[in-house]
């Protein structure tokens, strides 16, 4: 795929969730393993050459004054009531640079989105739902939001910074559109996308899509908590968070009945006990929609496994004081060593014998 050209700011990273996974609510069914996407940001430190790469349409200051102004003038341009809850205060004294960054990103793209969207929120999640979705699949979807926000702040013990605004879109189509549109993907590209995602975060606006269309058919679908785990985490720890991390936290916590050992679980334990490539997952700098596929769609499964073993040793305290630290500039390695008392590069030779 060819490298989109970059507008020098804030940038999207794409976690994505295929159409086939649609988990069931209950632990007698079986699910498929979830296979989603981490896809590197424009010029960012990950995998070199990323698959492709995306940016929002306008740059972010660094300077505060113009933040300010910014902040205040893309509010200004969006329909009374069609606004994140942000734009109707003054944002504190102490608000930090990203967090800025984060309040232009969104109300930007709300005033690109326009009028074919519709404002609700659901507990502490604002969601946007486009124009001709039926209102039972509305109200479901209100319902979902505000029972996975919450999920996800409890797993933490930390609440959202910032409401996260979830855009429901209503088909393939305009999900596809909106591709092309406002994050620069090219038709063939957006095409194939919409026909495979459920949703995508869009990292540094605190905001994910939602390809509706997708998952209506689904009895529970985990994609409203997947998504609203990335945001939690990123507001945590930054943007700069290693995937394996990010797509194991967030397969661990949307896992609606986290105890049952289902078949892709079972797959994923047997591929740590059995399968000496499995801790490639952790070490592998491609971008992660590769490292998933060359291991045959069980990398989340086995990243999952190792956020489980963290979980073990230091309980959900722990992992997100982990995140913090890394949030504050550490790095993974010494916020790692700090928290478990040994090297990542020990965490994970144990992880096979440490898996169960």
């Amino acid at each position: 795929m060819r490298r989109l050209a970059p507008f020098a700011a804030l940038f999207i990273t794409l976690f994505a969730v295929l159409v086939f996974l649609a988990p069931r609510q209950g632990g007698g069914e079986s699910t498929a393993q979830a296979a989603m996407d981490a896809l590197s940001p424009c010029g960012g430190p990950a995998a070199p050459a990323p698959s492709f790469c995306l940016s929002l349409p306008t740059p972010g200051p660094s300077d505060r004054g113009e933040m300010l102004v910014r902040r205040q003038d893309a509010c200004a341009q969006i329909e009374a009531g069609e606004a994140p809850d942000f734009c109707l205060v003054v944002p504190a004294s102490g608000a930090s640079t990203a967090a800025l960054q984060r309040d232009i990103a969104l109300a930007q793209l709300r005033q690109r989105l326009g009028a074919d969207f519709r404002r609700t929120i659901a507990g502490g999640v604002q969601l946007w739902a486009e124009v001709g979705i039926s209102r039972p699949i509305v109200d479901e979807a209100l319902r979902l939001v505000a029972i996975d926000g919450a999920a996800v702040e409890e797993y933490f013990g930390r609440s959202f910074q910032q409401p996260p605004a979830v855009f429901l879109f209503t088909s393939q189509q305009s999900f596809s559109i909106a591709l092309q549109r406002h994050f620069g993907v090219d038709a063939a590209l957006a095409g194939r996308m919409s026909q495979q995602l459920l949703g995508v975060l869009l990292t540094g606006s605190d905001a994910v899509a939602i390809n509706g269309e997708g998952i209506v058919t689904s009895s529970r679908a985990v994609v409203y908590r997947h998504e609203l785990t990335h945001v939690l985490i990123h507001q945590l720890a930054g943007d700069g968070v290693a995937n394996w991390l990010d797509e194991g936290l967030a397969t661990r916590v949307s896992a609606i009945d986290a105890a049952v050992t289902d078949p892709a679980r079972a797959s994923a334990l047997a591929s740590l006990r059995t399968d000496p490539r499995a801790l490639s997952v952790f070490t592998d700098r491609r971008d992660w929609q590769t490292v998933n596929t060359a291991f045959g769609g069980r990398a989340y499964g086995v990243a999952a496994e190792a956020v489980l073993a963290i979980e073990r040793r230091v309980d959900r305290a722990g992992v997100t004081g982990l995140l913090e630290a890394v949030g504050h500039g550490a790095s993974l390695e010494d916020a790692f060593r700090a928290a478990l008392g040994e090297t990542l590069d020990d965490f994970i030779v144990r992880l096979p014998a440490a898996a169960h």
